[in-house]
């Protein structure tokens, strides 16, 4: 018998003697040992709940909004990051996709959705020709994409996109009236690597996507990545 079915049993023992209920009492001991028990019973399960807990914790996110490396939390922006791998995750394909994952940010076309602009806080653009520039800047490796049949690309081998919000002029220079979404693709490696992927659905659609990444030499690297997309 464990320690606290005795002190139960105990218990039950002293309510049943001539006192009454009211009455009735533990020594200061048992109470004492009772109170401890259930407190290692409790912190013993724990553990098992923090480690479910912890499985939802958001792993440190590193962001260059600043034009240099930072963590996400000591940027003074508002801004939403989101890793290549999440962005697979949640099953994004192309540049206007992060639209659905970022609160206060929309995305508007023309032309059956060559012509992509972005809506950030309500800040956009209105004319859709294609040489129109957005006051919502898209950003691909540091490289800015000034007209908006461009942008609704496909996110292929994505390392992190960032959305930030409000005004980057003093850092991005015009066009970032609203904000700008900054894609980052992954470098080449010093160890080589091959990545793919293939997907399906309705419509008959079809999609594949590989990389390989590694040395060509001591000092030179490369990753080359493709991908096919169709559908109906």
């Amino acid at each position: 018998m464990g320690v606290y079915p005795m002190i139960m049993q105990r218990v039950r023992g002293y309510a049943r003697s001539g006192q009454s209920r009211p009455r009735a009492r533990l020594p200061r001991w048992a109470t004492a040992l009772a109170a401890g028990v259930a407190c290692f019973s409790w912190a013993r399960a724990l553990p098992a709940y923090g480690a479910e807990a912890a499985s939802y914790v958001l792993e440190e996110v590193v962001v260059t909004a600043q034009k240099r490396v930072q963590k996400a939390q000591d940027v003074g922006i508002t801004l939403n990051a989101f890793s290549g791998d999440k962005l697979t995750e949640l099953g994004a394909v192309d540049v206007p996709d992060i639209a659905k994952l970022t609160p206060g940010v929309g995305v508007s076309g023309s032309f059956a959705g060559q012509n992509v602009m972005f809506s950030i806080r309500g800040i956009t653009q209105q004319d859709f020709q294609a040489h129109a520039e957005s006051p919502v800047a898209v950003y691909i490796d540091e490289g800015y994409l000034a007209a908006n049949n461009v942008s609704g690309i496909g996110l292929l081998d994505v390392e992190r996109v960032e959305v930030l919000k409000g005004p980057q002029g003093t850092l991005f220079g015009r066009n970032a009236t609203g904000g700008l979404v900054s894609i980052t693709t992954r470098k080449p490696t010093k160890d080589f690597n091959a990545t793919a992927s293939v997907s399906f659905g309705s419509y008959s659609s079809f999609g594949a996507q590989a990389a390989i990444s590694g040395p060509l030499s001591d000092r030179v690297q490369a990753r080359l990545a493709v991908a096919y997309d169709k559908n109906d």
